[in-house]
């Protein structure tokens, strides 16, 4: 288990506020926070704001001091988890470092989060970023990175490209090998070298993208579904057709079109919907569905916030909750499947985090990680205990068909890469390579085996170098 460092409290110079410049943050982080909430709730039915006194020690470090949630809810504590890692420009007082306090106040509002800082100054602080520590929380493994030289890492954001914003959760490769990449400010398309913009209708904070088998784009932002077929977008307003939020897009080989929604899954194909919810399905734990796959046997994974089902192609619903699987207990994120028909799953506990003796909260579950479902009906689950995975909680997985490995996308530890042929791991991150981040988040592939990765400080790419 993890516990989440935080600040020296050994004051020994105080400010409040104040200092020339004052405590100083890179904005993006507080993106990256809202982005890890709005993924882990439903905030479409949820109003108001929660505040937050801040320490900063000389090193940079934040400590919460305080904060106005009476009710010490589940999100007011993953928030202070977060910004107990936030790393900060320590305040100075002539050219000295000292302590300082910020507040921050975070704002819930149609489906979103927002947060701000009062006091801080930003002034030219995108010159002068904090680097982003990885969190390797696997001690036991060795990363020998013996591959890393037979890859060519290139990395594009909005100082060397057209890349409106460096911040993007998702992408996808269509049909003909063009990457479509979704950011903050909309979607631009990536071939041969050459970014372009696409037109489009007001698609602010873009954070789920899918290409069905008709090469038809389909992204959700704020509270609406678009469609692109050509050269316009058509627009879907949830509200009217019943719903309040999209959870994930995913797109089948096979022609569907799976929406993940606080009221179950809509799944659409040739042009017919199909409603997937507790009402038809009664084993299903809950209509609030935060992801879906359908494998090559045409079994349909689903996980929910209560747990995680199989739906067999004659309507069999397997509740895994309280059986004999790593699926016991948890929500499938993310799945990605080799051509053997091995399934690999990313798991979130649908537990609350044990704490430790002092009361705090661990921010680690050995439930969560990866689950493997083999062809051959075994399970096996790999964590930060037992195998090379740097951590426990995972975006995404992509099986690599060229290299015939796994990739995995971390939530703060960096690109893993994992060979199931003589198991082993490797890692990639920003301290020891040309990956921009530590959080990685949607992973896609063309057909030339280039590997493209969403993450908050520009597009990943993972190319084969000649004669690698």
């Amino acid at each position: 288990m993890y516990k989440e460092k935080v600040a020296d409290t050994r004051v020994t110079s105080f400010c409040y506020n104040c200092g020339t410049p004052k405590a100083q943050y890179d904005p993006e982080m507080f993106e990256r926070i809202a982005h890890a909430v709005e993924r882990r709730y439903n905030l479409a039915a949820s109003w108001g704001s929660i505040s937050y006194q801040i320490l900063v020690d000389t090193a940079g470090n934040g400590q919460v001091l305080s904060y106005n949630d009476a009710s010490h809810s589940q999100l007011s504590r993953d928030i202070i988890g977060y910004l107990n890692v936030f790393r900060w420009k320590p305040a100075k007082v002539n050219d000295k470092s000292v302590f300082s306090s910020v507040d921050v106040t975070f704002t819930i509002g149609s489906g979103m989060i927002t947060g701000k800082v009062s006091d801080a100054s930003l002034d030219d602080f995108a010159d002068n970023v904090i680097a982003n520590h990885p969190l390797i929380i696997n001690k036991r493994y060795f990363y020998q990175n013996q591959s890393l030289g037979r890859y060519q890492l290139t990395v594009w954001n909005k100082n060397n490209s057209l890349l409106p914003d460096n911040v993007s959760q998702c992408n996808a490769v269509d049909r003909t090998g063009v990457l479509w990449y979704a950011t903050g400010h909309g979607i631009i398309t990536f071939a041969g070298g050459t970014f372009r913009n696409v037109p489009q209708v007001g698609t602010p904070g873009i954070t789920s993208l899918a290409i069905d088998n008709t090469d038809v784009k389909w992204m959700y932002s704020g509270n609406a579904v678009y469609r692109n077929a050509g050269s316009t977008w058509q627009k879907y307003d949830l509200p009217k057709m019943g719903f309040t939020s999209v959870n994930n897009i995913t797109a089948t080989k096979t022609g569907e079109v799976i929406f993940s929604t606080e009221k179950g899954l809509l799944i659409i194909k040739n042009g017919q919907f199909t409603l997937v919810n507790k009402q038809r399905f009664g084993k299903l734990p809950t209509n609030q569905i935060e992801y879906a796959y359908y494998d090559k046997r045409g079994r349909l994974w689903v996980g929910t916030n209560l747990g995680s089902v199989l739906i067999d192609k004659s309507r069999k619903v397997t509740v895994f909750n309280g059986m004999a699987s790593p699926l016991n207990g948890t929500c499938i994120t993310a799945a990605t499947e080799d051509p053997a028909g091995n399934l690999y799953f990313a798991l979130r506990s649908i537990r609350p985090y044990s704490k430790d003796a002092d009361g705090n909260t661990l921010s680690e579950s050995d439930a969560e990680g990866i689950a493997v479902y083999t062809a051959n009906g075994k399970w096996l689950h790999y964590n930060d205990k037992n195998s090379g995975l740097p951590s426990n909680q995972i975006n995404s997985l992509l099986y690599d068909r060229f290299e015939k490995v796994l990739w995995v996308g971390t939530h703060r530890s960096g690109l893993a890469r994992y060979n199931p042929h003589n198991y082993t791991w490797e890692l990639y991150h920003n301290e020891n390579s040309n990956v921009p981040d530590y959080d990685i988040y949607q992973l896609s592939q063309d057909g030339n085996g280039s590997i493209y990765a969403s993450t908050y400080k520009g597009l990943l790419v993972v190319s084969r170098r000649i004669g690698g």
